[in-house]
């Protein structure tokens, strides 16, 4: 190990002395906002929140570089820690949807305790002391808890008041006892999707935890179990895996995480699904009924959530029939899968499905205006694939993006990783299918075909579904879309870049693991400074 670290001593000097002068000159920042505010606080938590970050840096890239401890552990730690962190720097419901996805998980937790859920209406029942968190200005608490249009929700917008609102939080929000209804629609999906986050609520309840708590006691839960379900995945994984850490490793991934969000879940089981499927393939010796059942459970889980993804079930053909005990197990495992994926998006999704299909006139809710219908592309098929081709020519960029961390929160401009920090991280996602560790581990001609044909076919998909549920005839180009909707896929994706014509001579993976943990660790910390110059005025 000593030698080790003579190595790579100019290496660890020269990233200490980067990430230190960067988080020294985000001080500024934060001065500011304390010169305007008054609030010293924010200086003592930006310091312990900078030199935390900067030591995780140092400490994974050390344990990665210059120890023999399973490179699977340490990743794992980083990932957990960074998503403690992202849960800081963004407090409250600040991810895509998160009110929608906090309200289902309550919903789940009042079941869970033997509880009415909701009122004949539907409002999902939550304590009194709760409504804060979507009404910070207590306006329904000062109308006897009657509905408030437009309430303030906690976090949804990046200001330096919501680090005011943490540090004094019980001082500022008073303990009602008694229930109350969400002004907040639940997201209708399978419960097993939000189970994580329903036992943190859960927790939270019992011993009577303040709506912060409660909420955080949910994100970590979330968190917790996406961890393990990456970690187990990683695990799995035949080669390929660091490629899958770093999928992990990317803002985006990380913020949805570190959230109330189902996302955390969703990805956890694309990339459970395919390291399954890809073991199975090229490690396993022979497919067994236990190995369907998994496969099978979690198509259950994420078809629900969003309809495309249940086309991850033609990853099966990548395993080879030969491994089936016989034809008819071939051909039985095929329609268990399939009736999973199927079975349990009639049972939660059949009348958006209908919908779809049926619906001739169609309105845009947001735009006030007609949208895309599935009879309006069959009938203009030169139409649509011309808002097709426009939305891929001018909106790739954003796409791509905000698959790796721009408008992280709820899709917000201010809190954005920066370009370049982008940019290293899409060049390290590249090199790493190219890396000298494995090179002799390859998938197969057919399999690359099977999985570049899913890939496409589940992006085309997303256009598609957005086209009609969001996006007004007189828009030149696909509304609704983002880039976290790509990442269940992308270590799929980035395994087909991976060949034996280009190839890095040298094993490269530890060192992009440490380069993108490092890019986490100083996008937290900046933003942490930037979101302290937003002051309401």
């Amino acid at each position: 190990m000593d030698e080790l670290l003579t190595k790579h001593k100019k290496l660890f000097v020269g990233v200490f002395i980067a990430m230190a002068v960067t988080a020294l000159w985000h001080t500024y920042y934060v001065s500011i906002a304390i010169r305007q505010t008054g609030d010293g606080f924010l200086l003592r938590e930006y310091g312990m929140l900078a030199i935390g970050l900067i030591m995780l840096s140092l400490c994974a890239g050390i344990f990665l570089l210059c120890t023999k401890y399973r490179r699977e552990l340490i990743w794992i730690a980083a990932v957990f820690l960074l998503g403690i962190s992202t849960m800081r720097v963004m407090p409250g419901l600040s991810a895509p949807d998160e009110p929608s996805h906090y309200v289902s998980a309550y919903y789940l937790s009042n079941q869970l305790m033997m509880m009415q859920p909701d009122d004949e209406e539907g409002r999902v029942f939550i304590r009194k002391q709760d409504v804060a968190l979507e009404d910070i200005n207590e306006e329904r608490m000062q109308n006897n808890y009657e509905y408030v249009d437009d309430a303030e929700v906690f976090g949804q917008t990046p200001y330096e008041r919501n680090y005011y609102e943490v540090h004094n939080w019980a001082r500022n929000h008073q303990v009602d006892p008694g229930m109350t209804t969400s002004s907040h629609i639940r997201v209708v999906t399978t419960p097993l999707i939000y189970l994580p986050q329903a036992i943190g609520i859960c927790i939270g309840r019992m011993f009577n935890a303040s709506a912060l708590t409660l909420l955080n006691l949910g994100k970590i839960m979330n968190l917790i179990v996406f961890c393990i379900m990456v970690l187990w995945a990683v695990m799995r994984m035949p080669f390929g895996k660091s490629i899958m850490m770093a999928s992990v490793l990317l803002p985006m991934t990380i913020n949805l995480a570190a959230s109330m969000s189902y996302d955390a879940m969703l990805i956890g089981c694309a990339y459970m699904f395919i390291a399954q499927t890809l073991h199975l393939a090229y490690a396993a010796d022979e497919v067994n009924w236990k190995d369907i059942a998994f496969l099978a459970v979690i198509l259950a889980v994420m078809s629900p959530c969003k309809i495309v993804y249940s086309l991850m079930v033609f990853l099966i053909l990548i395993i080879p029939k030969k491994k089936f005990r016989s034809t008819g197990m071939y051909a039985a495992s095929w329609a268990i899968c399939i009736a999973a994926a199927i079975g349990s998006m009639l049972i939660v999704n059949a009348a958006v499905i209908s919908n779809y299909a049926t619906t001739v006139v169609s309105d845009v809710p947001w735009a006030d205006e007609p949208g895309f219908t599935v009879s309006y592309v069959l009938h203009h098929p030169l139409d649509s694939f011309r808002v097709f081709y426009d939305t891929l020519m001018y909106q790739g960029d954003y796409y791509h993006k905000t698959m790796i961390g721009a408008y992280l929160g709820n899709v917000c401009e201010s809190l954005d990783v920066p370009f370049f920090i982008i940019m290293m991280m899409t060049v390290g996602l590249v090199m790493l299918p190219l890396s000298g560790a494995e090179q002799d581990a390859q998938l197969l001609k057919k399999d690359r075909i099977v999985i570049f044909v899913v890939c496409i076919v589940v992006f085309l998909l997303l256009l598609g579904s957005m086209m009609i549920a969001w996006t007004p005839l007189s828009s030149p180009v696909i509304l609704g879309v983002q880039g976290r909707y790509f990442l269940p896929l992308l270590p799929a994706a980035l395994l087909l870049v991976r060949n034996n014509r280009l190839a890095l001579n040298k094993d490269i993976d530890n060192y992009v693991l440490f380069f993108m943990i490092c890019c986490d660790a100083f996008a937290l910390y900046r933003m942490y400074s930037m979101i302290c110059l937003y002051i309401p005025g």
